[in-house]
This record gives structure tokens, C-alpha cells and sequence, in this order.
């Protein structure tokens, strides 16, 4: 009876604890050791304030839909007064999903945010590691390509971006793609289908590279075997019709968005070659390649010398034949020299619009065709971000070098599995702690139950510094109310002008801004960097009664310093990056401000006119073609000098959301006698005129400024000579009320 007991519980160990379980425990620990120091403290600890913020803000918002009212989902309470803004966000509805349960037991979303990233690379790889069972390697050469495709370089500096680390889906559906063109059952049709739609829940972006990436391998099924092929995809036509009306909520949205912002990219410039071979400056195994690498784009996509070597190794041994695999989807030679082919490709589309080796452009790349011919791409910023799906060719190949080593000696097999992960293995350059539960600032929880139409918090963070905005994000979890601030793909224009009114808070002109927006509320973070004339100006608002103090609160908010990794991996001491002495909150009442009226008349235009600027492309601004823009930087401004007086009513300038202009800005006009005398400015209510327009048509309105005056140039011009403002304009609409 004893040694049947024994042999049963044998046999359950065997089952529980087989190849399978020790990988995905195995996965785990690695996860927790490439995510060092931030793994030390899953409860408060993120990458860095910007992407890790946003989608520790997107996880925990579809956290709280889920349990509470899954209709809000998708509206978001950022960017104040916009509505549905989930088409213009990273939705990352699956990672919130995963997330929903630890969210809800431990109210915390960062907690939420570090198991949805765990439960995502440990997804990629288990993925990679069926998929390479699946093409014959063995359990060490699966356990590799799992292992190198899950916590490659590039992908660890993604887990900011927690949806982007979920490509495995696509993985398992080209897995089942697979066993359909080999097996023709409907139910692995189902099965890519499935895990399309969830690639689709996970990250739009991914889904889109998804598709390309099975586009591919059915090309090249057509190409081998057309008929077989043909009718095999066919059984694809019913499942993926339904995945698309499951995912036309979402696709639908960010159709309709597009549409109505005139969403689009220019040619994105890609990346330098020399990133494939680039590491971290923390990296444990080889220290730092190359030039320090960024943390968005220009990132370490460094493949692996080990890698390399073992992908060679095995392309020699599958075209000789010397290799022997198990079961598999396809021959040795067939797969590895499409897996080759493949890594080729998805690397020289991560190149972007050229292909640059070493700072030296070669000629045009690849990616230009998918900008140009395949919808969706004229919306992505990274083509560099293909390489997520170069390095599972990459791990594919190296996975079967193990497998033909593994023949000869298990040992060596071995020690390569575990080299291939560990030359990438690093500290994270960046770590991030924050506030959670009791620590979070106390006016959080005591705005959390007063009444407030729309909060905006100052100082505000101008527009090079956007990606700030999730700190407020981030805290809006904790109050819940509207808020005009958020990083997104693409900002309003509304949004935009509102920040700046932020900025330049307590002026009348933003007062009257932010209030014309549905904004009553304010909160001040008193730092010690901000200049004793901004507290004046403050408390002069709310003698005027512009603005009521409601309450004052201690502990301000504080936000610890990113603890940095220096190369030596010793920590360098931390230090408080934003401080807070107290936090007020201020009431918004400001007297109403009469919008000024857009002027009327037609516009003129004349090619004898001259354009100039101290930078830029001054004539784009009278192509008549809204497509192009005058964009410079640091320029005190633009003019036009016309061939003849002009009788002139006013200028209009278009504005969408690639506008941008000083925040101080002046419309001259040049007299007879060569003088430039200023005609109009920008002011309160130019500014509530436009909030009018952009609360009615989101999507783009008209900043004019009305007079009337017989001149021989107009000039936009910042009173700040010496100003670093961006200037981005698509035309200068001169009006006229009369043409010849």
C-alpha cells in the first residue's frame, strides 16, 4: 500500500513538475532578476515617471472599470474636457485585466503594474518556448529560445511599456498558424484568431505588427504551396471576422479619432545598426558597447554575441542536415531559413525610413513601403520597436544551434541555454520609487469627496516635458476627478493650449482660459524653485476674488529622485526630485472674459510675395496646403513683405494638433514709412474664442486676430528675441476685404 502511495505521488510529481512548470518557475526567477532594483520593491517601485507611469495609470483605470462600472472604460478622467479619449491612449486593456486582481486585493497599482509586466514576460517566453517545441528543438533548446526572446535587451527596456512585452500572443498565433497550414483543423483557425483578438486587447500597436508578421509566413505558404495554402486560409475568413467585430470597439474608436484629429506621422528616421549591438552601460556580462543608449527610442537593442554564434551554428547544421529534431511543424532547413529570412527583414524595418550603419545612411529602407502602402503604419513613431519580433528568428536560431550542441554534449548545450540570457542580463538603469497607500500626499484623499468640475495642478509641466503629466496621472487614481492633464500619442489642440494656460497660471489670460474649459479647480504644489513673484501673483488672484483658497495641506507632495545604477552597480544616493512644502487648493473664479470675434474678409495670397524667417521653410505658410508647416525653433519669428500696400482685415492661423506657437505672441504690420507696428496680440480673448471653438470641433479650429489697416508685410514676432519656442504653423491666412 506504501509503495503504491509512493508511486502515485511520483507520478503526480512528474506531471506537476515536469519540463513545463520548471520553465515557467524558471522564467519567473529570471524576471525577478532582470528587473533588479525594481523587483526589490514591487509595491512602489517603476522604471522612470513617463512610460512606466502611464501604464501603471492605463492598467489601474481598466482595473477599476472592471470591477466597478465597465462602461467608463472608455473615458478615461484625463485630458479635461475630452471625451472617449481611450482611441488617443495606449488602452493596454489585457495587462489591466491580468492586473485586476491584485489591484483589487492590495489597492495598489503599482503592485498591479509589476505582475501585469511579470505575467507578460513570462507569457513571451513560454510562448517562444512552444513555439519552439513545436518546430522540433529540444526541452534546452525550447527553454533557450523562450529565454532569449522573453529577456532580450530591447525587451526588458520595453517593460515600461507594459503592452509591448505582450507580443507573445502573436507568437502563439503563429504557432497555430502553423499546425492550420500543416494539419488543416479548424479549431487552430480559431485558436489565431483568438489570440490575434487578445494581441488587440493587449496593445493596438502589436496587433498591427502582428498581422504583418503572419501576413509574411502566409505569403511565403502561397508562395511554397498555393493551393494547399489557398484553401487552408479560407478557414481563417469566419474566425477573423469575428475577432474584428470583438474588436471594432476599441479599432472603431481610433478610426473615428483619426479621422476627426487628421492623426498622421511623418517618415519616422528608424534607428542606427550599431544599436544591435549596444548594451546598457549597467550590463553585468559585457559592461557598456557603444554610446550610452536612450530609454525610448535610440534604445539598446544589443542581439547577443552568444546568440549570434549559436544562430550560425545551427543555419550550418540545418542546411547540412547534421541536426536531428523531434516531432515538428516543418523540415529543419525549411524553418531555419525562413526564420533567417525573417530576422533579416523585421531588422531592416526597424531601421526606419533609411537604413544608417554607424552614423553612415546606405540608401532608403524597407519600412518606407509599409509607411506608404499598409494602413496603420502612418501612425507609428518606432519603427526600431520590430526588433521585438526580430529577436524570436533570432532565439529560434539560437535554440536550434543548442539542440544540434545537445547532440554532442548535454553539458555544453547546457552552458550555452544559460549563456544566451545571461549576456543580457543588467541592472535597470532607472528605477522610480512612489507614493502608495498612507504615503500618498494627504490633499489626494480629501479631494477625493469635494465636489470638483475639472483639477488642474501647478506648476504645469511646459511642452517638452509631457511625459511629467503622468505624475498627475498617476495621483488622479487617488482623488478620481477630472483632470486637463495626461500624455497621450497625440495631444489635442485643446489640450495643449490648456497646458500652456497652466503654465502661465496665475495670469488673467489663463485664469480666463481654464475657466472657459469647465476648470473650477486648482492645486498648487508650493516647491521651494518657484519665484517669489508667483506667490505674489497668487495671492493677488485671490484678493481680487479670481481665485478662493479652500484649504492648505501637510505634507506637500514628494516625489523621490529616479535612483540611478552607475556602471559599477553601486547606487548613487538618493535625492528628492520634487518636493512639496504644502499644497493648496484654490477654487477657480475668475471674471467672465468676452471672446474677441475671428475676422472677417477673404484670404489673399500672391506669389510676388516674399517670405523669410531666421529658420525653417517660411513659404510653406502661403502653399495654400494645410499638410505642410513652418517649423523652426528658437526663431523670434516670420514675416511677409507683399508687392503693394494691402488693405488688410486680419490673419488667421489654422490650428490642429501639430500647431504650436510663443507663448507671447504679436501680430505687426509694416507702414509705408518701413516701420513695424503691432496691429493685435494674443490675449484672453483670442484664447477663449479658441477654447470655444476647439470644445465644439476637437479636432481643429481658427486663431485670428481682427483689424484693419493698409500694410505693406504682416510679422509674427515673440516680444522674447531670445526665446527657445517651438514655432509650428501650417499657414498664415492673410484676409482682405477685397481681392483683384
Amino acid at each position: 500500500m506504501r509503495s503504491h502511495t509512493l508511486s502515485r505521488t511520483a507520478a503526480l510529481a512528474r506531471r506537476f513538475l515536469g519540463p513545463g512548470t520548471i520553465a515557467t518557475v524558471s522564467y519567473v526567477a529570471m524576471t525577478f532578476f532582470f528587473l533588479v532594483p525594481q523587483s526589490l520593491r514591487p509595491h512602489d517601485t517603476v522604471g522612470y515617471v513617463g512610460d512606466s507611469l502611464d501604464s501603471t495609470y492605463a492598467i489601474a483605470w481598466t482595473a477599476r472599470c472592471a470591477t466597478q462600472n465597465p462602461l467608463d472604460l472608455f473615458d478615461p478622467p484625463i485630458l479635461h474636457p475630452h471625451r472617449g479619449v481611450l482611441a488617443l491612449f495606449g488602452h493596454r486593456i489585457l495587462p489591466g485585466l491580468v492586473a485586476t486582481p491584485v489591484i483589487w486585493a492590495s489597492d495598489n497599482p503599482v503592485l498591479g503594474y509589476n505582475f501585469a509586466v511579470l505575467v507578460g514576460l513570462v507569457l513571451t517566453a513560454a510562448a517562444g518556448r512552444l513555439l519552439g517545441l513545436a518546430l522540433g528543438l529540444s526541452q534546452t533548446g525550447a527553454w533557450a529560445t523562450g529565454a532569449l526572446y522573453g529577456f532580450n535587451t530591447y525587451q526588458i527596456n520595453e517593460v515600461a511599456r507594459t503592452d509591448l512585452v505582450y507580443h507573445g500572443l502573436s507568437t502563439l498565433a503563429l504557432l497555430f498558424l502553423l499546425r492550420l497550414f500543416r494539419d488543416g483543423r479548424r479549431i487552430d483557425a480559431w485558436s489565431v484568431a483568438l489570440f490575434m483578438w487578445l494581441q488587440g486587447l493587449a496593445s493596438s500597436y502589436l496587433l498591427l505588427y502582428g498581422c504583418v508578421l503572419l501576413g509574411f509566413v502566409a505569403l511565403a505558404f502561397l508562395a511554397v504551396r498555393p493551393r494547399l495554402a489557398k484553401a487552408r486560409l479560407t478557414q481563417l475568413v469566419a474566425p477573423a471576422a469575428a475577432a474584428l467585430a470583438l474588436s471594432w470597439p476599441i479599432l472603431g474608436r481610433a478610426w473615428a479619432a483619426n479621422r476627426e484629429y487628421g492623426l498622421e506621422r511623418e517618415l519616422p528616421s528608424g534607428m542606427d545598426l550599431r544599436l544591435l549591438f549596444t548594451t546598457t552601460e549597467t550590463n553585468i556580462f559585457w559592461g557598456q558597447l557603444n554610446a550610452p543608449a536612450g530609454l525610448q527610442s535610440g534604445a539598446p537593442h544589443f542581439i547577443g554575441f552568444v546568440a549570434m554564434a549559436l544562430s550560425l551554428y545551427g543555419l550550418m547544421c540545418a542546411a547540412r542536415r547534421s541536426v536531428t529534431l523531434g516531432p515538428s511543424l516543418l523540415p529543419a532547413r525549411v524553418w531555419a531559413a525562413g526564420a533567417c529570412g525573417m530576422a533579416l527583414v523585421f531588422g531592416l524595418l526597424a531601421l526606419g525610413a533609411d537604413m544608417t550603419v554607424w552614423d553612415a545612411v546606405l540608401g532608403p529602407g524597407p519600412y518606407r513601403l509599409l509607411y506608404r502602402f499598409v494602413p496603420g503604419f502612418d501612425l507609428i513613431r518606432l519603427p526600431e520597436r520590430w526588433t521585438l519580433l526580430m529577436m524570436l528568428f533570432v532565439a529560434l536560431l539560437a535554440g536550434l544551434g543548442v539542440t544540434a550542441l545537445s547532440r554532442r554534449s548535454a553539458s555544453a548545450a547546457l552552458a550555452a541555454a544559460l549563456l544566451l540570457p545571461a549576456e543580457h542580463l543588467a541592472l535597470l538603469p532607472t528605477t522610480q520609487r512612489l507614493p502608495v497607500g498612507r504615503e500618498v500626499a494627504p490633499v489626494y484623499r480629501w479631494l477625493e469627496g469635494q465636489p470638483v468640475g475639472a483639477l488642474v495642478e501647478v506648476p504645469a509641466n511646459g511642452p517638452l516635458l509631457v511625459r511629467r503629466d503622468t505624475v498627475e496621472e498617476y495621483f488622479s487614481l487617488f482623488h478620481r476627478h477630472r483632470i486637463v492633464h495626461g500624455y497621450v500619442s497625440y495631444a489635442p489642440p485643446l489640450s495643449m493650449l490648456l497646458r500652456r494656460a497652466a503654465v502661465a497660471f496665475p495670469s488673467p489670460s489663463s485664469l480666463a482660459t481654464l475657466a472657459r474649459a469647465g476648470v473650477d479647480t486648482v492645486l498648487v504644489h508650493r516647491r521651494p524653485e518657484l519665484p517669489p513673484a508667483f506667490h505674489k501673483a497668487v495671492r493677488e488672484a485671490i484678493a481680487n476674488g479670481s481665485l478662493v483658497s479652500l484649504g492648505v495641506f501637510h505634507p506637500g507632495r514628494t516625489l523621490p529622485a529616479p535612483e540611478v545604477r552607475a556602471p559599477n552597480m553601486r547606487g548613487r544616493p538618493v535625492e528628492v526630485a520634487e518636493l512639496s512644502f504644502g499644497d493648496e487648493v484654490l477654487r477657480l473664479r475668475p471674471p467672465w472674459v468676452a471672446a474677441a470675434p475671428l475676422p472677417d474678409g477673404r484670404r489673399v495670397r500672391d506669389p510676388r510675395w516674399r517670405w523669410s524667417a531666421t529658420a525653417g521653410t517660411p513659404e510653406l505658410l502661403g502653399d495654400g496646403d494645410a499638410r505642410t508647416a513652418w517649423e523652426a525653433v528658437g526663431s523670434a519669428g516670420v514675416e511677409v513683405r507683399f508687392d503693394r500696400a494691402v488693405d488688410v482685415t486680419g490673419v488667421i492661423l489654422p490650428v490642429s494638433w501639430r500647431t504650436r506657437w510663443p507663448r507671447r505672441l504679436e501680430v505687426q504690420g509694416l507702414t509705408a514709412d518701413g516701420r513695424w507696428v503691432r496691429l493685435g496680440r494674443l490675449g484672453a480673448g483670442e484664447l477663449v474664442r479658441l477654447v470655444e471653438q476647439l470644445m465644439e470641433h476637437p479636432g481643429g479650429a481658427r486663431l485670428g486676430f481682427g483689424f484693419r489697416s493698409a500694410v505693406a508685410g504682416i510679422r509674427l514676432q515673440t516680444p522674447d528675441l531670445h526665446s527657445d519656442d517651438e514655432w509650428v504653423l501650417e499657414e498664415l491666412e492673410i484676409l482682405s476685404p477685397a481681392t483683384r
